[in-house]
């Protein structure tokens, strides 16, 4: 039996006979979604998982026998067929390829969408195909832990101070809104462009003049108290309604810098800092990126949404966009 939140929290196993419950394994997953261990009811780690990028588990680098199909990026696992299940297709990892033709035609000005076999177009690291279907891989959150992680280090650095235990916990925590960071946007990704397209209608009523430029838009809906932070950042400052996107190293240091002024800020349970401007733009990480806490889910989606609107609207680093809050 398997309990799920936003993703599967743990398996209960019974004995075969007495139908008595036997034992409760918790899993933990990576930025990626794939299980990297299991703990027992006592929190004692019981398993280790160690992939390579395509999926294929290391025996000598894994510990543990607890039983369990749920390995890379939460996909079920047939021992039998040696394939993991996505729905649509099965997949095996040693080969990094799907056993049967995908559906999908492909995009001719993608060439590696025209590939009818291979598995998340030759970049799992980037990626994941849960459907089995090219058409809906999904771009993971690979760069908030990433650079997360990066940022802590750097913040870290700084500071010149951090245990290697408060190292590992800090990690495990963006670990974690990576993750939640994913899965926010996988949840709200359908609805990104609808967004955008009310975020450009917004626009043209608020500047009739003015050429509409690339859109990154706020839900207010969706995340209210990040909305009503960029709100009123944009009523005392007009002009950071246009943000240029920064490139990785740019993101870093603004992230670390975010990261020691929040570092002792009280923000109450259940919460977390939003910054804007966003780290991700050039104008982030300076002395006038103002901190509100938000709920730690519209912070995850927000990240979400912005992610999935630098891709549909390709804003690139050095590309200048218009943050919208929308209704």
């Amino acid at each position: 039996m398997y309990n799920y939140g936003l993703a599967l929290i743990n398996q209960q196993l019974y004995d075969a006979n007495s139908h008595l419950l036997t034992s409760i394994s918790y899993i933990g997953t990576d930025g990626h979604g794939s299980t990297r261990f299991l703990t027992d009811a006592n929190a004692n780690l019981t398993d280790t998982y160690t992939f390579d990028a395509y999926g294929l588990l290391m025996p000598g680098a894994s510990s543990g026998s607890t039983p369990n199909n749920y390995l890379y990026c939460g996909q079920q696992w047939d021992n039998d067929l040696g394939f993991y299940y996505l729905r649509a297709r099965y997949y095996k990892p040693d080969s990094g390829r799907f056993w049967t033709m995908d559906t999908y035609e492909g995009n001719s000005e993608d060439p590696l969408s025209l590939h009818k076999y291979l598995y998340c177009k030759g970049s799992p690291v980037d990626g994941i195909d849960p459907s089995g279907h090219g058409e809906d891989i999904d771009v993971l959150a690979g760069s908030f832990l990433g650079s997360a992680i990066d940022a802590f280090n750097a913040a870290a650095t700084m500071v010149g101070r951090a245990s290697a235990l408060s190292k590992v916990n800090a990690i495990a925590q963006v670990t974690a809104a990576a993750y939640t960071a994913y899965l926010a946007y996988d949840v709200a990704r359908v609805n990104v462009q609808n967004w955008i397209n009310r975020g450009k209608n917004a626009f043209r009523q608020r500047f009739p003049n003015r050429t509409i430029p690339k859109i990154v838009p706020i839900p207010e809906p969706l995340m209210p108290a990040v909305a009503k932070h960029i709100e009123v950042h944009q009523a005392a400052d007009p002009s950071s309604m246009f943000l240029v996107r920064a490139s990785i190293g740019v993101n870093i240091v603004n992230r670390a810098k975010v990261l020691l002024r929040s570092w002792a800020l009280p923000k109450g349970a259940g919460l977390t800092w939003d910054e804007y401007p966003f780290a991700s733009s050039v104008q982030g990480g300076g002395a006038n990126v103002s901190l509100w806490p938000v709920p730690y889910m519209e912070n995850a989606l927000q990240g979400g949404v912005i992610a999935g609107s630098y891709a549909l609207e390709n804003i690139n680093p050095g590309d200048e966009f218009a943050v919208i809050v929308v209704f």
